[in-house]
């Protein structure tokens, strides 16, 4: 119906998302048939909303699906434990002069 003349003018996708992991969809009203605001991206000049098809019930995760997460948390958790042995380790300076040449 819109992209009839060769200009790609709409695109649809389909995903799962999860209630609390994507900010885009944070506010919207979880309910079957709920459409979230537009959402404006001025880099593409594009807009995007998302419209609830379906709400799987909550569940255990397969280790693929939670594969990623896992992953993320334990990097963090690397690098939380390497910040606090740096820390332990080497005093902290502040280079005042740069410093308030980065804060504006």
């Amino acid at each position: 119906m819109f992209n009839t003349d060769g200009t790609v003018k709409v695109v649809t996708e389909e995903a799962t998302y999860e209630k609390f992991r994507n900010t885009d969809i944070s506010d919207a009203n979880w309910k079957v048939g709920a459409v979230t605001d537009m959402i404006e991206n001025d880099r593409s000049r594009s807009l995007k909303f998302f419209k609830i098809e379906e709400l799987i019930p909550e569940g255990n995760k397969s280790l693929s699906e939670a594969r990623g997460y896992v992953i993320a948390d334990y990097q963090d958790q690397l690098e939380k434990e390497w910040v606090e042995e740096l820390r332990e380790s080497y005093e902290v300076k502040i280079n005042q002069k740069v410093f308030k040449s980065l804060v504006r």
